[in-house]
């Protein structure tokens, strides 16, 4: 099993790889948390588009956090809402007993960052001309 500062390369073609990264979540040790954090730069730095499937808050931080952190150039970040299959927690006093509502649809946030623009061309962007800024 990998753990949370640990990863996984997917191959999207002959140029480009995606680095699967696994935030970790809610009492993380705080050496695993930083091992994420420099997995996520380190990758962003060489080029790799990350891909994180944050489930909680905590993981959710932990991904921003890391991808604040680059230093080169700007991160640029989608993020899109899923379902996926999960399972209940464990319910106290229930022993191993299962239940017919133990199969949940849990939403996440997907994160997919790439390296963008220089941050000395980022900070040089006159955000004051609103026409600049757009969603899409």
């Amino acid at each position: 099993s990998l753990g949370p500062a640990e990863a996984s390369v997917a191959d999207d073609g002959p140029t480009r790889t995606t680095f699967q990264a696994y935030p970790p979540g809610p009492d993380a040790d705080p050496a695993a948390v930083r091992r994420f954090s420099a997995s996520v730069r380190d990758r962003l730095h060489q080029g790799q588009e990350v891909f994180a499937e944050c489930r909680g808050a905590d993981a959710i931080a932990h991904t921003l956090k890391a991808l604040c952190q680059a230093q080169q150039r700007v991160a640029e970040v989608e993020f899109q809402w899923a379902e996926v299959a999960g399972r209940a927690a464990p319910r106290p006093n229930d022993g191993d007993a299962s239940t017919e509502h133990d199969d949940l649809k849990l939403s996440v946030l997907h994160v997919r960052a790439r390296a963008a623009e220089p941050w000395s061309e980022f900070n040089a962007i006159d955000f004051k001309a609103s026409d600049l800024l757009f969603a899409k």
